[in-house]
């Protein structure tokens, strides 16, 4: 009879790195939502500020040129700061590698036995 420590343990160094790489993809994901709703927010904020201004640039309302054309500037600059500060270089392939539905399935088994 096999002892269900040793076949955690078998499986957890693997399972561990596979769940924090997967923690940290969350993250990220929640980072990216995040400079979305912020890129969207500054676009409407622009167009709602200055949708009643006379100026122009480059014959063109302030409004479109302050939405539209800072608008890439600041979605450049939000992707910026997620590949500097929020995302990690995570190899799945390796962290998936003995995480594979083989091993959870000897493991299963041999927990039940």
């Amino acid at each position: 009879m096999t002892n269900n420590n040793e076949v955690r343990d078998a499986v957890s160094p693997d399972r561990t790195l596979y769940d924090r790489a997967l923690r940290a993809s969350g993250r990220e994901a929640a980072a990216t939502l995040a400079a979305a709703a912020f890129t969207m927010a500054y676009f409407w904020a622009a167009v709602w500020l200055l949708e009643d201004s006379d100026m122009t640039i480059l014959s063109m309302p302030v409004w479109f040129m302050a939405s539209c054309v800072g608008g890439y500037f600041v979605s450049v600059a939000a992707v910026w700061v997620l590949v500097k500060r929020c995302f990690t270089d995570i190899d799945l392939d390796e962290a998936a590698r003995g995480y594979s539905a083989g091993n959870l399935e000897k493991a299963g088994g041999e927990e039940q036995s």
